[in-house]
């Protein structure tokens, strides 16, 4: 066999190859040119035809509803962190709450607002928990113990919110730059 040269079977599946190429591609080029122009006219008068729902969406659909969010938002404002809710049946994962959070801007806005008024909440709840302690007569060192314990937790949770001044002063920095 010359250098250069393709085998003889090999060289009439290359032949038949380019004359099915060669009748195929007029048409495609045609069908294409018919596309474009029927998509510049629709364009020019300002009308498009509204796309079509996928078919072909992979996965489970998303349980998100006003109801879902109804419920997160007021164990929120009970002041139930996000992963203990995340843990009764029925609630989707926190993971999935995130992620409706970032996908949408008005969930996320009320999530906020029930998040602080859940910290408002257990801040109060720590305060009448101190207060039964006292009066029940555990020591001042006792409620103290109680008092410091959930002042720091809260401290983790909102450091904007309840940590120390250095926590606010940061904060509002982050604040002023960005504005």
């Amino acid at each position: 066999m010359a250098a250069g040269r393709l085998p003889r079977p090999l060289t009439a599946a290359a032949a038949d190859w380019l004359e099915r190429l060669s009748r195929h591609l007029p048409r495609a080029r045609e069908a294409r040119a018919r596309t474009l122009a029927e998509t510049e006219a629709d364009q020019g008068q300002g009308w498009h035809e509204p796309p079509r729902p996928r078919r072909d969406l992979i996965g489970r659909p998303s349980s998100f509803s006003p109801e879902m969010e109804a419920r997160i938002v007021d164990r929120l404002a009970d002041g139930v962190p996000l992963a203990r809710m995340c843990r009764e049946p029925g609630m989707p994962d926190p993971e999935t709450v995130r992620r409706w959070r970032r996908s949408n801007p008005s969930f996320d806005a009320l999530f906020h607002v029930a998040q602080v008024e859940g910290w408002r909440e257990l801040a109060q709840r720590v305060v009448e928990d101190v207060e039964a302690a006292l009066a029940a007569g555990a020591s001042v060192e006792r409620a103290r113990l109680m008092f410091d314990a959930r002042r720091w937790l809260l401290a983790r949770q909102a450091p904007e919110f309840f940590g120390s001044g250095r926590a606010r002063r940061r904060r509002q920095r982050e604040m002023d730059r960005s504005a």
